[in-house]
């Protein structure tokens, strides 16, 4: 996340959003006849064309309160018309037409009623991209990756790293578009059509949070209300009771927590009632890992949480799938712009989203993200197949604002208006977070807004009557060793519970301190007694349960040094007394077949250094030299006089062709002559 920006970019900035505004607004009346007209969603059933190809491609659109004689059709993004839709039933719209991609572009189509836009829908013309495409641009990455770290380690700051990497592939004959984004992100497109994404992410330190805590305590009395512009189909509820949990980065960076999933299960008791399903980034807690592929899922959940980083591509707001849990996709989603590349993670646009899930079902997405709501290129798309109503941020949002706000938003989404009898609505929900937290992040120079589009009247679902907390427990107690940590689990009951927060508190610090999560970490050999405080904020009780922890020494430990045969250093590893240590990949020296280790790797109790051994090829019968007796050795081998294990074939192999012959024992010969 950048933390600074310059005037003109704000400036920029605020142009964008309001023309974005200005020109996708999905309701409007016609001047002719006052009648209100509702874009009900807008698709096509194409998302990219070959080049060298054609298709037929059918444009849908569902719209209500369209004037009599009025014109339905859409144009492409230069503005000429592309085809008249015509009236199929009361609200849908129908035009099927001939596209020929020519050469590569990114076309937008637009959806108007007469001469006002509504949506749009994007058909790439692409390349096939080759295998050797892709690992051309894999290998440009790799350069990339080592250009930043070696600066980062010279101390250069995030903007002269992002303007050295441009400087590096302005001269890069392969890359034909390139561009900064912002002052720490670079998007640049090969010939080949992959489209990258360069970026620096920085987070404020504990001590910068520190710092600024008490702002927001100040801002707690400010508040706004988003001035909602765009209006879509009414919806109420999700038809789906169960909730996606979408977190790339969590346990691959430090500061993605398991908050969104345990804020999603009190979602379920609270107001939804159905399941929780959780993709993660290293696929821990018995969920799967949150793959590109896995974006697939969103048409089963009635919630949708996001718990990732936010970019922008081109003035598109993409969503980060880490590196580590990416897992496979299609290079066709390549081809056609629907996933961008970074440094290894994959960057997903909402238009492969809208590919895959062609109808969501009423569903309410939160997108804890930066930029999710900075324009319409991620909320459009997702409300044109089915959402009731997105959720996020305007501007990039640190972690800890997007955590008090998320957590007073969904508090007040499963509590009930005793004035209605119903849950509060996405719009009453909103509006309650900015006014406890405040309308804007003070931890960010970027005072990122929690903004909503589509329904403000969609609820969580139509029911729910709110269950208060009777007890609460967790293990009485617990032991671990210095620097390990150990997850608490906490039982509520009744299980159904709607409206509590927990908190924990470590009594002896200095003995084992514990997160706002409950994970114990031992700090020195000593008991410390853990307390879990749920609050309820139903019957407005307070339940208490004790954990006694107690922290042992941790085992000694020792280092393993693995050298080459000239002592230079292959790997250190630090292990404790009685474990294994891992055993490099098999090192190579020229002239010489790796033989194995001169030391043993398993139950270390004190220092040790392992070396690595080689044969020298040629030395057939082992004895440490090759001459004459190694081509004799050879030879019996040859007539199957003698066998050779499957280390000595390789050194008998001596010009290294994969078959021992007779070629090998001449070729001995000629080794030992020298």
């Amino acid at each position: 996340m950048r933390i600074g920006i310059s005037i003109w970019k704000k400036l920029l900035c605020l142009v964008l959003c309001a023309c974005f505004t200005f020109s996708f607004a999905f309701v409007g009346k016609s001047s002719a006849q006052g009648k209100q007209v509702i874009v009900k969603s807008f698709s096509a059933d194409n998302f990219g064309i070959e080049i060298g190809h054609s298709a037929e491609v059918t444009f849908s659109a569902k719209i209500s309160g369209v004037p009599l004689n009025a014109r339905v059709a859409v144009y492409d993004n230069n503005g000429n018309l592309v085809t008249k839709l015509s009236r199929v039933s009361d609200e849908e719209y129908k035009a099927t037409v001939h596209l020929t991609a020519n050469k590569k572009a990114t076309n937008v189509y637009h959806l108007r009623v007469d001469d006002k836009k509504y949506g749009e829908h994007e058909i790439r013309f692409y390349n096939k991209l080759s295998d050797a495409d892709l690992a051309k641009n894999d290998a440009l990455w790799r350069k990339i990756d080592g250009l930043r770290d070696t600066l980062k380690s010279m101390g250069y700051s995030n903007k002269e790293i992002v303007d050295c990497v441009y400087n590096f592939l302005s001269d890069n004959p392969d890359i034909e578009i390139l561009r900064y984004e912002t002052e720490t992100t670079l998007n640049f497109e090969t010939y080949s059509g992959i489209c990258n994404a360069f970026t620096i992410r920085e987070e404020r330190s504990a001590e910068q949070i520190e710092a600024i805590e008490a702002e927001i305590e100040e801002l707690s009395e400010v508040y706004s209300t988003f001035n909602q512009e765009e209006e879509y189909e009414l919806k109420l509820a999700p038809t789906s009771k169960d909730i996606g949990v979408y977190a790339p980065y969590y346990g691959v960076q430090s500061d993605f927590t398991m908050k969104y999933v345990e804020l999603a299960k009190n979602v379920i008791k609270g107001a939804m009632g159905g399941s929780v399903y959780g993709y993660y980034g290293n696929g821990s807690h018995g969920y799967p890992r949150a793959t590109v592929v896995s974006f697939k899922n969103w048409s089963k959940y009635g919630l949708i949480m996001v718990d990732s980083h936010g970019d922008l591509y081109n003035g598109k707001v993409v969503i980060c799938v880490s590196a580590a849990a990416k897992g496979t996709y299609d290079s066709a989603d390549v081809s056609q712009g629907h996933l961008i590349q970074s440094s290894g993670d994959v960057l997903v646009r909402a238009t492969y989203i809208q590919k895959y899930c062609p109808s969501l079902p009423n569903s309410i997405i939160y997108m804890g993200i930066c930029y999710g709501m900075y324009n319409n290129t991620m909320y459009s798309p997702l409300l044109n197949i089915g959402a009731s109503a997105v959720i996020g941020y305007d501007n990039p949002v640190s972690f800890y604002y997007d955590n008090q706000m998320m957590n007073e938003l969904f508090r007040r989404l499963c509590k009930v208006d005793e004035g209605t009898g119903k849950l509060y609505t996405v719009a009453e929900g909103v509006d309650y977070a900015k006014k406890m937290k405040g309308q804007y992040d003070p931890y960010s120079s970027y005072r990122a807004k929690l903004v909503y589009q589509g329904s403000g009247s969609a609820r969580l679902s139509e029911v729910g009557a709110p269950v208060p907390v009777t007890g609460v427990t967790m293990a009485e107690s617990a032991t671990i060793k210095v620097g390990e940590t150990l997850q608490l689990n906490v039982s509520i009951s009744p299980n159904d519970a709607t409206d509590y927060l927990i908190d924990f508190e470590s009594i002896q610090p200095d003995v084992a301190s514990v997160s706002w999560t409950g994970l114990v970490t031992g700090i020195e050999e000593g008991t410390a007694t853990i307390v879990c405080t749920v609050y309820d904020n139903v019957s407005g009780e307070t339940f208490y349960a004790n954990c006694k922890v107690t922290v042992e020494p941790a085992p000694p430990t020792y280092t393993v040094y693995f050298r080459d045969w000239n002592g230079s250093l292959l790997d250190i590893q630090v292990v404790e007394e009685g474990e294994d240590a891992v055993l490099p990949e098999d090192p190579e020296r020229e002239g010489y077949i790796f033989s194995g280790w001169d030391g043993d790797h398993r139950n270390i109790k004190q220092n040790t250094t392992i070396t690595a051994m080689y044969i020298q090829i040629g030395d057939a019968n082992g004895d440490g030299k090759v001459n004459t007796g190694d081509a004799t050795y050879v030879l019996s081998y040859t007539i199957g006089n003698i066998e050779l294990s499957d280390l000595f074939e390789k050194v008998a192999d001596a010009n290294q062709d994969g078959v021992v012959n007779t070629g090998d024992a001449i070729r001995i010969l000629l080794l030992a002559v020298k």
